[in-house]
């Protein structure tokens, strides 16, 4: 086995990234594997790049001492290079070797049989981080990208699929993507309150304290209490729900009484208009309660809120 150190360059604009690769055939066809490395030979075709082999070493960890020696966090910072990560470590070996995947630290293979297993090693990586190593993590990476995007800009920027290609997408998605050849198929989604976790099992999974079903977004409902009283409101999903059951029918209760006591303020003051009306005309109640509206609408407020009012004839 091979262990050596690259350089791959884009021969069109010079920009060059330098990676780690063990093989038993120096004359592989690899040329990389960076994410703005991919993107950038997809771009301007692979032709268009050379690999260079820098050093070649006996053991996997010289391989890694020497990356890490020239992938620095000083070197990430030019604007020609691929490369979003400092060298030293990385990749499936990387997950493997230091028991990230939690099931086949040691086996090769063990991190592509976690996936298939429903276990995400690089999401129980980032689930051990502490706050603090978890924003370094995403700050890093937002600045990688943003690098990228100044330097190349978007590789979809002004693009868009043709009619003929979404129609091959259509197909080849309902080819692939249907019964037995969906990655979902004969699976759902279950959540426990207690763990504060959603996971995908097959449809006949059962399990004490798991219920079918997916919570998505905050768990922090779990610890919501009434705005009102302050007790807790036991929710087991995430409901837009702030009052408990008392305090709710409280409330519900005083919304009516509230209504039915403006209702019987308007029976009132339309049965006393009425009366006047009746007894006065409406040239009277017109400039004695400063009415503004024409006789229709009020014909039909009598008709509304007063018991006794009757049509005149």
């Amino acid at each position: 086995m091979y262990y050596t150190v690259y350089k791959i360059t884009n021969i069109l604009n010079g920009m060059f990234y330098i990676g780690k690769h063990a093989t038993e055939d120096l004359n592989d066809t690899y040329m990389g594997s960076g994410k703005f490395l991919r993107r950038a030979q997809n771009k301007y075709g692979i032709e268009n790049f050379k690999k260079e082999i820098l050093f070649i070493f006996d053991n996997e960890e010289e391989m890694n001492n020497k990356e890490a020696e020239l992938v620095t966090e000083e070197f990430l910072k030019r604007p020609d290079v691929y490369n979003l990560n400092v060298g030293g470590f990385g990749g499936c070996n990387y997950v493997n070797d230091n028991g990230l995947n939690n099931k086949y630290p040691h086996e090769r293979g063990g991190f592509v049989r976690c996936l298939k297993q429903g276990i995400n090693p690089w999401l129980n990586w980032l689930r051990s981080l502490s706050e603090e190593e978890y924003a370094a993590h995403i700050k890093k990476r937002s600045e990688g990208i943003k690098k990228y995007l100044e330097t190349h800009g978007s590789i979809w920027l002004g693009r868009h699929h043709s009619d003929e290609t979404k129609r091959k997408l259509s197909i080849a998605n309902s080819e692939n993507h249907y019964g037995e050849a969906n990655g979902r198929f004969n699976t759902k989604w279950v959540y426990n309150i207690e763990l504060r976790e959603c996971k995908v099992v097959p449809n006949d999974y059962q399990e004490d304290g798991w219920q079918d079903g997916r919570i998505c977004g905050s768990w922090d409902f779990l610890d919501r209490h009434c705005s009102n009283c302050g007790q807790h409101l036991h929710l087991t999903s995430n409901e837009p729900k702030t009052l408990c059951d008392k305090c709710l029918e409280e409330a519900n209760n005083h919304k009516l009484r509230e209504r039915n006591k403006k209702k019987q303020e308007k029976i009132d003051y339309y049965t006393k208009l009425y009366e006047d009306y009746k007894q006065y005309g409406w040239e009277y109640i017109q400039k004695s309660y400063n009415l503004t509206s024409g006789k229709s609408r009020y014909w039909n407020m009598f008709k509304k809120y007063v018991p006794s009012y009757k049509p005149s004839r």
